[in-house]
């Protein structure tokens, strides 16, 4: 009669069968984290193509159907700034702020664009220096637009991981309207933002 093996597993294999195992639950933390990084910037980029899409869409509408003939210097915003549907103004922020209308330490520009029904609207981009907040909208007095950023996270210091970057607005000599507004983002290139150029004078509505 053949005698059964009744020793069980050494300490060695048993070590052995720890180590195996802790490899492979690293490895497939590693492959899960860097698979949910991964998901999180593409969801990341959906939702500022989203942003993009909107303002780009609601301004070059305006410029198209109704004709641009003026467009003003653009005029620095500095300083603290919160806004409603009546306008932009100084001041009046405090903690129960919603994000995306107020900014204390803001650094930006505006423009207005004038249009061939004299309505006139504004474009409005102001960062802010902390980097905790930031305005982004478009619209005419008593009917604005604005849009907070998707938020994708704080930074160590407590930033917003994504921020309103470079900001260039211009009428370059009153015939053209250059809107150059970047989204920075430690893990985007420069190339999300929002970038306009139209001629003044289009008179494309009445053709």
């Amino acid at each position: 009669m053949k005698k059964l093996n009744n020793k069980g597993m050494t300490i060695i294999e048993v070590l052995v069968c720890f180590v195996l195992v802790a490899i492979i639950s690293t490895s497939m933390y590693n492959s899960i984290s860097n698979f949910n990084d991964r998901r999180n910037l593409e969801s990341m980029k959906e939702k500022i193509f989203n942003v993009k899409n909107l303002f780009t869409k609601e301004i070059e509408d305006d410029i198209v159907k109704k004709g641009l003939v003026f467009i003003s210097n653009p005029i620095p915003r500095n300083g603290t700034f919160h806004i409603d549907n009546n306008g932009l103004h100084s001041g009046g922020c405090s903690a129960t702020s919603p994000v995306g209308t107020c900014v204390v330490n803001g650094e930006g520009q505006s423009i207005q664009l004038t249009f061939k029904d004299k309505s006139v609207k504004e474009i409005i981009a102001i960062k802010d220096t902390n980097g905790t907040n930031y305005i982004l909208a478009y619209g005419e007095v008593g009917n604005y637009m604005y849009e907070q950023l998707p938020n994708v996270g704080r930074t160590d210091d407590g930033k917003l991981a994504l921020r309103l970057g470079e900001i260039n607005m211009n009428n370059n000599g009153g015939n053209v309207l250059s809107v150059d507004i970047r989204f920075d983002h430690p893990q985007l290139s420069q190339k999300y933002g929002i970038r306009i150029n139209a001629l003044v004078n289009m008179d494309t509505y009445d053709r």
